[in-house]
């Protein structure tokens, strides 16, 4: 997900909030938050600082579904959905990549 929550919001709670909105699609194997922007290739943990001179840039959220059926029917659902006042968006992301864990 991009749009989703900026470096300051990124906690436990926001881990929790979003674990629990995807499991009405399918149980969620993993979640990663990741910086936007140039740095991309640094992947970080929900309780990691990203950047901590500029807690408003945006992160992007990665889900992992159970299955590949979950996964659609959370995109489909959420892409577009308001969260914290922001539009989401919602795409899939390259299984292989997310497992080497190159954000």
């Amino acid at each position: 997900f991009t749009n989703m929550a900026t470096l300051k919001e990124v906690d436990a709670e926001l881990k929790e909030d979003i674990v629990q909105e995807c499991g009405r699609f399918d149980r969620v194997s993993d979640i990663h938050f990741a910086p936007s922007g140039p740095v991309r290739t640094q992947c970080v943990n929900y309780l990691s600082k990203l950047n901590p001179r500029d807690p408003d840039s945006l992160v992007r959220v990665f889900v992992r579904f159970a299955s590949l059926e979950g996964a659609r029917k959370a995109r489909e659902a959420l892409d577009g959905r308001f969260f914290s006042g922001r539009s989401i968006k919602a795409a899939f992301y390259d299984d292989e990549k997310f497992k080497a864990r190159s954000f």
